[in-house]
């Protein structure tokens, strides 16, 4: 296999790790869940309340480490 499909290959692998990784809370009725959309190559802190999935709440990024520190400060702010 040469360098260049080592390295995509390599990358897919990372990707596949660090989504594995990322985090969720739940505080009452709403839980905050970061996710990778592959599609808009972006970070997304999901809003699901009730079960279900409010879109004008969620939070989108392209910066992994901004929608973890999102995700908490949304949690501080539930009532």
């Amino acid at each position: 296999m040469n360098t260049e499909a080592q390295k995509i290959l390599q990358s897919y692998k990372d990707m596949h790790f660090n989504e594995a990784k990322l985090p969720s809370v739940t505080v009452g009725n709403v839980t905050l869940k970061v996710i990778f959309d592959r599609e808009w190559e972006e970070y997304q802190v999901r809003w699901i309340e009730d079960k279900k999935d409010d879109e004008d709440k969620s939070y989108h990024t392209d910066d992994r480490d901004d929608a973890i520190g999102t995700m908490h400060m949304m949690a501080k702010e539930i009532k």
